[in-house]
Parts: C-alpha cells; structure tokens; sequence
C-alpha cells in the first residue's frame, strides 16, 4: 500500500509502543490458504491515509472518514475519528485522533488503504510517485484546429513524498506493483540507492470508458503526435487507420509496436 498525500492518524487507544502485524494480499484474488499470497505488515499507534479521505462534513454518499464516524483500515481494524487538530488558521487539518476497534465488531462501510510508522517516531518509507494520465483532454484532439491547446496540464504529476509500506524498500528497476486504490505502477530507471521512483503505467478507472468511447481512439490520439499514423477522409468512413513505418529516431511508428498494435486494432495499416 502507498499513500500519496498523507494525514497523519494517531490511535488513542493503542499504545506508543505497541505494534500489531496484519496480513495484507500481495495481489486482488489472493486465496486465503495460500500463505505465499500475503506479506506482514504493522498496525501502529500512527497510520498515514489519503488526505483526500477525510472530510470535516459527512453526507450520505461519502464513505471516507469523517468527525464521529468509523471506517475500515484495509487489512486492519475499524478506526473511529474522535478529534481533528487544526492549524492557527482554524482550516488546515494537522491531525486526527481516533480509536480502533480490537473486537471489528463494527463494519463500516468505508475502506480505506494506509500506512503505519515501522516504529515509534520514525517516518515510514518516503518514495517519489509519477502520476501520468492522458496527452490530451479530449478524446480526439486530431478534429482540433489547435491540438496543442488541448494537452492535458495534469498529464504528468510528480509527489516527491509518498508514503509506502516497507516491503517495497527491495523494490529493483522494472519491477512492477499494483498499489491499492491508486492503479498498477513500474519502478522507473531514475531509482536511486536513496529514493525510489515508480511510475503509473495504467490506472485503475477509465474515464474516456463511460458513453461506449473505446480505448483504441485514446491511443491512437497519442500515435499521431508522436509516431505519425494519420487517417485520410476517405478511409475514414471506414474507420481505417494508417501508420508510416520507419525508423523511431526518425519520428516514425517502431514495427515491433506495430505488430503488437495490428493484432489489437486490425483497422490499422502500413502507408
């Protein structure tokens, strides 16, 4: 588990220097007799969640943590917010206090992903978080006038002190990981012995998807900016694609890629 913007919870009813392990799945259909499945982790009186998780203002379809209301930790145990200090200005959120629940008799509906310091006072591991979404805002800024204008701003977000669990810390260049809630990401070559880098290569919802837009149109929007596919009018109406092959250094689509990219659109040819 990674947390990218994180809010620090303090367990009240947990001791400084306790520390409970929890066993949390390597991967989404985990069996739970297979031991090989899930790596330990530690529940502590200081966990880290989404800021984006906790609201000052609870409503009905809100089921992140809130003053007064109880959540799930995933893996965990039910957390309860009893108190949330605030800074001088009376608006931004230092900390929350809240209780666990040992007996998970409660159930929220809320789960929440996070990570705990690996032992009283020290930060758990700091690593540095690309976040990549698409070139562009629009689904085929190919029919603009001024595509440049249409290029994402939030295309490429870097968060230089994401929080993660310490299982990650052996993590090599090219390994890659799903993190939990957030998509599935590689470790990138600018890894240093000091700091790791992961990139997200895919997320984990698709907005282009809602309204039967299809994933081929996203891609190819990205082709014809940096590889050159163009579609003239009168393959249009046929939904045919074209690709100039040649060598990448010259600007043009690699044929390896293009292989791969006939077998998944077959609309797509060689010009």
């Amino acid at each position: 588990m990674v947390v990218l913007n994180p809010l620090k919870v303090v367990i009240t009813n947990l001791e400084a220097n306790s520390e409970i392990e929890v066993d949390a799945k390597k991967w989404p259909d985990a069996q739970a007799d297979d031991a090989s499945a899930f790596y330990k982790i530690p529940f502590s009186s200081v966990v880290y969640i989404e800021h984006s998780d906790f609201r000052m203002q609870d409503s009905k379809d809100y089921y992140g943590l809130a003053p007064g209301k109880s959540v799930i930790l995933r893996y965990a145990f039910p957390i309860k917010c009893t108190e949330v200090i605030l800074a001088e200005d009376i608006e931004t959120i230092l900390e929350i206090r809240a209780e666990y629940d040992p007996s998970k008799k409660n159930k929220p509906k809320g789960v929440l992903h996070w990570v705990a310091e690996p032992s009283p006072g020290v930060d758990p591991l700091r690593v540095e978080v690309r976040l990549f979404e698409r070139l562009f805002v629009s689904e085929n800024p190919a029919e603009l006038d001024n595509w440049l204008g249409d290029i994402n701003p939030n295309s490429k977000v870097i968060i230089p002190n994401a929080y993660c669990v310490s299982s990650l810390q052996n993590a090599k260049v090219g390994d890659n990981f799903q993190f939990e809630r957030l998509g599935y990401f590689v470790v990138d070559r600018d890894t240093t012995s000091e700091k790791l880098v992961f990139n997200r290569t895919v997320t984990l919802k698709d907005s282009y998807s809602k309204g039967g837009k299809r994933w081929s149109s996203v891609l190819l929007n990205v082709l014809h900016v940096m590889f050159g596919w163009r579609q003239s009018r009168n393959l249009k109406a046929r939904g045919v694609y074209c690709v100039r092959i040649k060598d990448p250094e010259e600007g043009g689509f690699p044929s390896y890629l293009f292989n791969r990219l006939r077998r998944r659109m077959p609309a797509v040819k060689i010009c």
